[in-house]
């Protein structure tokens, strides 16, 4: 039974991983199949066969929970669900290198090889962890380990040669080995390319200055005839526009940590805040998105925008919060219009235009997306969104702010 749920759990993986590869439905329910059921399941049966036998209680029950721990982890890592993080951190960097070290106290060996495997394997769990999360460093980490590990497969293809390769390696450790080698395999599916990371940092400085240029085109529609009205319309979109910037600083201070941002250096490339706009004036804050140490995290964009689930989006999430903030500007801004003693047959016009907007703002609110129906347009704009491209869709949409006051003052 044991054998037969860890070659299943072997096939699931790789199978989701080629669904995955050729962008076939139904990769998440093969990963939730096999990782939140199969992959357990072995768990359980490897714990109690251990248990069992003459093997300590204490590794048996230490390998169960750090094995399980990094199963679960990656699980809730590929679905960007909460905590998938955490779990990892527990797992990798302390349960099963706590388990490697009480192993190699409890059962000592003479062979300087098993116990030099220890250092071995601590050094791969932390290398793991390190190209997981994204960790600075993972590059030499990374190195060094494949290194010490083709060094060992050399010593132990020579001094075991002739004895077949399943023989010396237990299944638990085959389930492992494929479970973490095809997450990383799925993260290289996903992985942005260089170049396209580069285009996003280099569209997100062009399109800071077009909204300056946007924003003095609209401020030069103003004259002494609309000047209390501009006043309000100002107001009202300086607002807005700050409430978007504020949440670029949570999305980058959950990343990369508050002390990133700093205080504004101007055109400083090793600064990542250039200036913050003066509160309510109309204009954003200057990001300097090459100097982010994590650029490509997904888990934590996805969490504060989105939330758990794309199907119920969280309505407590920021990009929830961006989204209704962002309709009701536009309700306020046609209220205040509405309200102008001018020309009557202008207004009227004028009136009928941004309705038309917003009508087509709420018939795309939902939509379908991929094979799912009546996904929201938060989660269609910000699902996989590394830091980068949801800051970037941020300042897209801030452009989209101040195009509209434009368009109001004109």
């Amino acid at each position: 039974m044991k054998k037969l749920i860890a070659l299943s759990t072997i096939s699931l993986l790789f199978i989701a991983h080629i669904f995955k590869a050729l962008q076939w439905p139904g990769v998440d329910q093969l990963l939730i199949l096999t990782l939140a059921l199969f992959l357990p399941l072995f768990y359980v049966l490897d714990l109690r066969a251990q248990w069992k036998a003459d093997e300590s209680k204490v590794l048996a029950f230490s390998s169960f929970i750090g094995a399980f721990f990094l199963s679960q982890g990656l699980f809730f890592k590929i679905m960007h669900w909460p905590f998938g993080d955490q779990l990892l951190l527990l797992s990798l960097g302390l349960i099963l290198p706590g388990y490697l070290v009480l192993r190699a106290i409890i059962q000592p060996k003479s062979n300087k090889l098993a116990n030099f495997n220890v250092l071995l394997f601590i050094s791969l769990c932390w290398t793991s962890l390190f190209l997981l999360l994204n960790f600075p460093g993972n590059e030499g980490f990374l190195a060094v380990t494949l290194l010490l590990t083709m060094l060992v497969i050399l010593y132990e293809l020579v001094k075991k040669e002739g004895q077949p390769i399943f023989q010396l390696v237990k299944h638990r450790h085959l389930v492992n080995a494929s479970g973490i080698l095809t997450f990383l395999l799925l993260i290289n599916t996903n992985r942005m390319p260089i170049r396209v990371l580069e285009t996003d940092m280099t569209r997100h400085l062009t399109l800071q200055e077009q909204i300056d240029n946007e924003i003095a085109l609209g401020s030069a529609l103003i004259s002494t005839r609309n000047q209390k009205f501009a006043v309000q319309i100002d107001a009202q979109t300086a607002d807005l526009l700050r409430h978007i910037d504020e949440v670029k600083f949570e999305l980058i201070s959950q990343v990369n940590g508050r002390t990133c941002l700093g205080s504004a250096r101007t055109l400083d490339k090793m600064a990542v805040l250039w200036s913050k706009n003066p509160k309510g004036q109309v204009g954003i804050a200057k990001l300097n998105l090459a100097a982010l140490e994590q650029k490509i995290a997904i888990d934590a964009t996805m969490h504060q925008l989105i939330g758990d689930d794309l199907k119920r989006i969280d309505k407590h999430s920021l990009g929830m919060r961006i989204w209704s903030q962002w309709i009701k500007h536009q309700n306020e801004v046609i209220g205040l219009v509405e309200a102008q003693k001018t020309d009557t047959v202008l207004i009227a016009s004028k009136i009928e235009v941004l309705k038309r907007q917003l009508q087509n703002l709420n018939k795309i609110e939902y939509s379908t997306y991929h094979e799912l129906r009546n996904i929201h347009w938060v989660a269609r704009t910000f699902d996989h969104a590394t830091l980068v491209q949801a800051i970037l869709r941020l300042t897209e949409l801030q452009y989209e702010v101040v195009r509209y006051r434009t368009l109001v003052l004109s």
